[in-house]
This record gives C-alpha cells, structure tokens and sequence, in this order.
C-alpha cells in the first residue's frame, strides 16, 4: 500500500469531515465537481504548515497540475496555459483560480472522472511546499491509513512487495503474497507494469498499477541480475496483511523487526516479544528497522523506552510559532544485553528518531544504508469527499540537535545489500557476526571481545534523499 509514498510521522486526527467549502462555478446554479474540495486541502495546507506558505506557492502548482490532467486526457483540449491563470492577479486570489478550474473542467472532455482534476491539483499543492510528510490520501488510502492506526496490520490488495525506485526495483517479498508465489526476489528490476514502462512512472504512480482487486491479474516484466534477458510474469492480486512485528532466535541471537509505530497496542507486544526472547535465553539482540516508515510519535517513544537509558533524550521538536521542545523518556530497561541496530534507505521518521537516539547514546551500533532523511510530525485531516492531506505541522530533530529531516541517520557500519541468486542478507549477517563475537566466552585471556560502542557520527547537513517507497504493495 502507499501508506502516503513514503509512511510516516503523524498524529491522527478521527473527526468529523471537514466542512465543505461553497464552490465557486462558472455559473451560480452549476457549481463546478472537485472545486469545493481543492478549497478545503488549501486552506488546510495555509493554515497548518509547519511554515507559512502562500497562494503564490500552492495555486500556480494546483493550476500547472490541472492543466496538465486535461491535455492528458484531452490532447486538442482549449484550455489556457497556466502561467495565464493569475495574469494581472499579484495576489493569486483563490477567485482566479476557481474560475480558470471551472473552464479547465469545461474544455476536459468525456472520460475525465469528476476527482481527477481536484485530485491532481490537490497533491500538486501538497508536493509544492517540498516536505516529505505532507501529501494526498485518496478515500481508499485514508481508509486503510484509519484501519492502520488502528489495528496495527496492513490489509491492502495486491502482490505482496516493497518497491524502491531508481530504478524500480524490489526490496522486499512479503511471505505468502503472490510475488514469492510467483519467483520473485529482492533487489528484482520491474521493467514493465501491464505494458507500462515503469520509467516512466513515478513510485507512487508504479504502487497504483501493482495494486488491485484480489482476483485480478497484473502483468509484470522483470530483470535479474543473474538472468541473460528479462522474462513476464502474471500474478494474480491477493488480500495481503502483514503484522507491524515479527521475531525469531538465530543461534543464540534475538531477532525483532519492527515494521511501524501505528498504535498505542505495539508497546505491550514489542515487551512480550523481548521477554520471550530473554526467556528462551537469546544473549543477543538485533532490532531490524529496515522499511520502518514511521508512525506515531507516542507509540515510538515509549517503544524507545524500552531500548534506551532513562531520561536519554530521544528528540526536540519546532512548531510554525518557533516553540522548542525537548523530549526525553523514561527507561524501561528490558533489554540490557548486546544490541545492534539495522536500518535501511526505507528506514524513516518515527524509525529514524528511535535509531538516532540509540546512536546518540551509545546503546548500539547501527548497521546498514543511510535513512531516507524523512523525519517531521504531521497531521491527518479528512477531507469532505473521504479522501484526506496529511501536512507537516512540527520540525523534528534528534535529542541532541541533529537536523535529520532531508539528511537521515548515517549507519556506523555501512553494508549495502548486493541481489543474488543466494538471496543473502547481508547486513542481518554483519549485525550477526558482530553480536557472536560479542557474546561468544574468549579464546584465551589476552583475546578481549571487541568493543562494539559505536563512534559518534558527523551528519552533513545537506545529502540528497533516495527516492524510495517503502510502502508495501
């Protein structure tokens, strides 16, 4: 599912739609489909943004999306270039623009569903302010956003993969799902989605083609390292649910992946996960917060208290009015025995906060690729059609003042995941050699286990961010 395109930091707000803003139209008594709507997701990024931003920035980027929806559509379409749309307007008045909408919806011809303008318009403004925790949710997104937050599992229709981009590529194959039924791996290209060519899509856009009723078919074309020519694949949509946790015991070595920080519930099995693990006699533990998109901020700081020190302070957040606040937390001091950390480009928000602050404390070493650089808190706020924006409302940084937003958590030891036909794992194994050397008794007296206290880590303050879609589908 795209649980926004890349998941998120949020704090959900389960109200009531939002009031539906009066149209304008072209004529009085025909108010034009979508315009109201558009209204309500500016006023709402106005409003809330975590910066002020103006009309000048969200209307011509709404425009410029319109336009361009109808002469997709609609190639011959008579409708007037966007940078026509505020010609004498220095105010970018919402006025103009309803009015130039109203002609755009006239000159779109038959076929154009009535959300299609609105919709695009809508996450136009979204991408506009250049945030990665403020974008659209479609009705069906924000309906599988409520049942995240609030059972904790994804449920979605589709093939069962996790995508990342540049190219499109698989990272991860969710056990049981059509694609492992099917013989695909991580770290597979998707050349060609139903005939598309996935070059030509955008990560978000590929996650729409894959995912579909359960029953129906999508037609895939994959490339693989180790494979002379690329080959097709059908595979048949199926209900997919996958659990925010999981773990196991490797040799003496815990293993718990945590996928989410979706609801207040995620404590209490994050605890009993570790007791059992403590209970088995697991002398080792790796957190796996690879693909780890976020969630929310109150769930993962007490999941944090699990792993950090008491009172280590876990980050400090900016509000649009500039009030500073420092987060720490209490200890719960349920594992004390050696710890790694892995992380990945997938790994975001709430996941990067919990593993910068392991970082910062040196409780652990972190294992893997840098971050996606995607940490910020953001609200939810439904829309009158059902569909709903998420917008950044608070700046985020690490406990002790690290700018993580479009920078991420640099690992302290690097590995890269290389594809194979062997389908290894490289980072879990060099998170498991570390962990044994750390556990095993010593060979003589003279041979000390090695220190496995990270180094503390210079972050630049500037790295481009990986387009990713860590979002499962």
């Amino acid at each position: 599912m795209t649980r926004l395109l890349s998941v998120l930091l949020f704090v959900t707000i389960l109200v009531g739609s939002a009031p539906a803003t009066q149209a304008q139209a072209c004529a009085p008594d025909s108010p034009t489909p979508g315009v109201g709507v558009v209204r309500e997701a500016h006023d709402l990024i106005s409003a809330r943004f975590v910066e002020p931003v103006a009309s000048s920035t969200l209307l011509p980027a709404a425009a410029n999306a319109v336009v361009a929806e109808v002469r997709k559509s609609r190639p011959s379409a008579q409708v007037s270039d966007a940078e026509t749309w505020f010609a004498g307007d220095p105010a970018f008045s919402w006025g103009r623009f309803a009015e130039r909408y109203c002609l755009a919806w006239e000159a779109r011809g038959e076929g154009v569903a009535p959300e299609s303008l609105a919709y695009a318009a809508i996450r136009a403004m979204a991408a506009s302010v250049r945030e990665a925790h403020t974008g659209f949710l479609t009705p069906d997104q924000y309906r599988e956003h409520v049942a995240w937050t609030s059972t904790g599992e994804v449920r979605y229709e589709g093939v069962g993969i996790r995508l990342r981009s540049e190219p499109l590529r698989i990272d991860y194959v969710f056990a049981g799902g059509p694609a492992e039924a099917g013989g695909l791996r991580p770290g597979d290209e998707i050349l060609v989605i139903n005939g598309a060519p996935s070059r030509e899509m955008t990560p978000a856009g590929a996650a729409i083609a894959l995912r579909g009723e359960a029953g129906t078919r999508v037609r895939l074309t994959i490339r693989r390292v180790d494979v002379p020519t690329p080959w097709e694949v059908e595979l048949t949509r199926a209900r997919i649910s996958i659990p925010s946790t999981e773990s196991r015991v490797i040799d003496q070595v815990g293993y718990l992946q945590i996928r989410g920080f979706p609801r207040p519930a995620l404590y209490d099995e994050v605890a009993s996960e570790m007791a059992w693990l403590n209970a088995i006699g697991a002398q080792a533990l790796v957190l796996d917060l690879r693909g780890n998109a976020g969630g929310r901020l109150d769930v993962g700081s007490t999941v944090a208290g699990l792993f950090l020190p008491d009172a280590a302070p876990l980050y400090r957040e900016t509000t649009r009015v500039g009030q500073v606040t420092r987060r720490a937390i209490p200890s719960q001091g349920l594992w004390t025995k050696p710890l790694a950390v892995l992380v990945d480009e997938g790994t975001a928000s709430m996941g990067e906060i919990l593993a910068a602050a392991i970082q910062e404390q040196r409780v652990a070493p972190v294992i893997g690729t840098r971050t996606a650089g995607a940490v910020a808190g953001s609200l939810v706020l439904p829309l009158s059609d059902g569909s709903a924006v998420q917008v950044t409302v608070i700046r985020i940084d690490s406990g002790l003042g690290q700018v993580l937003n479009n920078v991420g958590v640099q690992p302290d030891v690097e590995v890269r995941t290389t594809p194979s036909p062997a389908r290894n794992d490289e980072p879990l194994d060099a998170a498991m050699g570390l962990l044994r050397a750390r556990i095993a008794p010593p060979q003589t007296a003279t041979v000390p286990a090695p220190d496995l206290t990270p180094t503390p880590t210079s972050t630049p303050t500037s790295v481009p961010v990986p387009q990713t879609t860590p979002a499962a589908i």
